[in-house]
């Protein structure tokens, strides 16, 4: 039964890691083998050579005694749910639900390892800052969580997860309109990222550079917001990815209205209802079309 079913798990148990990495599967299948294959893996419907699991596995920080030790796990489609629906909570900023999720899951004994560890820790100061609104206490436990894994000292070591944790950090300062440290530490984020030697990790980077232009705008830095705004769309283009390229060209139309660039709004603002449309997100469509008609907005200012 086992042997039969070794695919299957193999498959899930590489997509649970790739997914709790922040990667992508064209991301991870760069220099290894081509995204179909790493498709046709995570399906279940091949199984991959030793050395292309080796190259997989190491891509992903990880050793390959930890990969089997997790495909022998039974539960491993358990833990990559669990890990799906935090995320969807936090997309949706149900930050309540998120904190029963956490609290009801952080003693599993399937969450023991030090990176799952960390994830519950990681989200648990998501939750107090968000929903407890207990700002010292989330610090606190970013930085914990931060730290979990590998030495303070070793910065250039910092995994997808640690960075996105980094990430995390910015954002808390944003809402609390610290702009100064959100954007030494979103600086940080982007520094770690191009210090790896593991590249690319763009769709992280992308969600990085947002913020920082969020960062820049509310601070009056406009030149330098729209400056990041087109470092992210450059990116999404270039990596053929819808992620917060609708956010992206939003924000760059709103930045430009500061600028008095009003063709280039127009144009940004229309760019990114269309994102929208194409990726079935309605409530967002109507934002970007409530700024042109607020103001005044044509195609010939």
């Amino acid at each position: 039964m086992m042997t039969q079913n070794f695919e299957d798990i193999l498959g899930s148990t590489l997509r649970y890691l790739r997914k709790q990495k922040g990667m992508t599967q064209k991301e991870l299948a760069l220099g290894v083998c081509t995204q179909a294959q790493i498709s046709r893996i995570e399906n279940g419907e091949m199984l991959p050579s030793a050395l292309i699991c080796f190259e997989l596995v190491h891509k992903l920080g990880m050793g390959i005694d930890y990969f089997y030790s997790l495909v022998k796990n039974p539960r491993s489609d358990y833990m990559l749910v669990f890990k799906e629906e935090v995320e969807r909570l936090i997309q949706n900023r149900d930050y309540k639900e998120l904190d029963k999720l956490i609290q009801s899951e952080k003693a599993n004994p399937l969450f023991q390892n030090p990176d799952d560890q960390q994830f519950m820790l990681w989200h648990e100061g998501i939750a107090s800052f968000h929903y407890h609104q207990d700002y010292k206490q989330a610090f606190a436990q970013l930085h914990e969580a931060l730290y979990k894994v590998i030495p303070s000292n070793h910065e250039s070591l910092y995994t997808v997860q640690e960075i996105n944790i980094v990430h995390s950090l910015g954002v808390f300062y944003y809402v609390l309109k610290d702009y100064d440290n959100a954007l030494i530490t979103l600086d940080q984020a982007l520094d770690f990222i191009d210090k790896r030697l593991i590249q690319p990790l763009n769709s992280i980077k992308i969600r990085v550079l947002f913020t920082k232009s969020q960062v820049l705008t509310d601070k009056g830095e406009y030149e330098e917001a729209l400056k990041t705004c087109e470092k992210g769309i450059t990116l999404a283009l270039k990596n053929e990815t819808f992620k917060l390229l609708g956010e992206l060209y939003y924000q760059k139309g709103y930045v430009a209205l500061f600028l008095s660039q009003k063709n280039t709004a127009y144009n940004c603002l229309v760019r990114s209802a269309q994102v929208f449309e194409i990726t079935n997100n309605p409530h967002m469509t109507a934002y970007p079309y409530e700024i042109i008609s607020s103001y005044d907005l044509d195609e010939t200012k």
